[in-house]
């Protein structure tokens, strides 16, 4: 995920990145290059502690339902993942069109509880 927050005058933009394995980091940019100028927050700390629990890295799918409609989501497995072997599944369904839940963002499908089954310790 990108969000860029341009200056009026087109020269420069706060711009800010994150991913389902990487937490915010924000910097001033120039535009039009968008050569980094000072970064703000760098959250390389936050991403070193949450190393241990990011083992299983998010895989995002597409599911073709009917009528021509393609639904997203999202799926974690245990570190090591067999599959030869059987697991839980554990779904999470959203049923209502407010908001989107299958992001590639921190936070989206990092919760506590999320980052506890990706940890090796919950398996």
């Amino acid at each position: 995920m990108h969000y860029y927050n341009i200056a009026p005058d087109g020269r420069w933009a706060l711009h800010a990145f994150n991913n389902t394995a990487q937490p915010t980091h924000v910097e001033i940019v120039s535009l039009p290059n968008e050569k980094p100028v000072r970064t703000l927050v760098d959250n390389s700390e936050l991403e070193k502690k949450a190393e241990p629990f990011l083992r299983s890295k998010t895989e995002f799918f597409k599911v073709p339902v009917r009528n021509g409609v393609t639904l997203d989501g999202w799926m974690i497995k245990p570190p090591d993942f067999d599959p030869a072997k059987k697991y839980p599944v554990l779904v999470y369904v959203y049923g209502e069109p407010a908001g989107v839940t299958v992001r590639d963002s921190w936070g989206a499908v990092r919760d506590y509880f999320t980052m506890r089954l990706r940890s090796r310790d919950t398996w």
